[in-house]
């Protein structure tokens, strides 16, 4: 058998996609493979947690009464656009879905669900918030969160804070990108709210926390991301 030459550049520039332990990808500049990555799955406890509340919520949802929903499609209609990642166009959310957005962080602190979509639009505005962090006092108190006790949320019953705290990180960090393993909730009058925090915070560490504002009604401000000072 005669043997058929050709190049290998044409065999890598049509490639394309996964084929065994195999990936092929490129950039601007050249095609070439990698090993095909590991699909990982940790299954944390948080993890499981979030999808027993998605399924709950979901579940929920069937159980609405016909006005119900169509109070929340109507909802959806007027104040549940986002804006597409790529293609920058408005996305008109459904009503299970602005049902849904609107009991997973309630019902993941308190198991509570609201029924009825808000009377307002708009999200819960609030004002800044200060983590600060006491070493050495441990099993004790020893994180304080400040906050606006004039905010929205806290001038109405059975609204509260959502708090995620991070593990220790090393204090030249000034972002974070990894999972938040602690929650917490404000729910009092008063500022500050105490926690106590089960990690030995180090010389050289700090912590952050991603706060979020939950209203009566459902509604939800933006996260805030706050970063610690002993």
């Amino acid at each position: 058998m005669c043997p058929v030459p050709f190049a290998l550049s044409s065999l890598l520039g049509r490639s394309s996609g996964s084929a065994g332990g195999v990936t092929a990808t490129g950039n601007q500049h050249a095609r070439y493979f990698i090993a095909r990555p590991a699909h990982t799955d940790p299954n944390t406890v948080p993890q499981r947690f979030m999808r027993t509340a998605m399924t709950r919520i979901a579940a929920r949802w069937e159980l609405l009464t016909v006005p119900q929903k169509l109070a929340w499609e109507r909802h959806a209609e007027v104040s549940q656009r986002v804006k597409h990642n790529f293609a920058n166009t408005p996305v008109h959310l459904t009503g299970r879905i602005a049902f849904c957005r609107h009991n997973i962080p309630r019902y993941e602190f308190t198991g509570s669900f609201v029924t009825g979509p808000p009377n307002r639009l708009g999200e819960v505005a609030f004002g800044p918030v200060r983590l600060t962090y006491t070493r050495g006092v441990f099993p004790q108190p020893n994180l304080k969160l400040t906050f606006e006790t004039d905010d929205e949320w806290n001038q109405t019953p059975n609204s509260f804070l959502l708090v995620h705290i991070t593990v220790p990180v090393p204090a030249t960090w000034n972002f974070y990108e990894r999972a938040f393993l602690f929650r917490r909730t404000v729910s009092q009058a008063t500022s500050p709210a105490s926690f106590t925090y089960n990690l030995v915070i180090g010389t050289n560490q700090r912590l952050f926390c991603k706060v979020r504002a939950i209203t009566s009604d459902g509604r939800t401000s933006k996260a805030m991301h706050v970063r610690s000072t002993p």
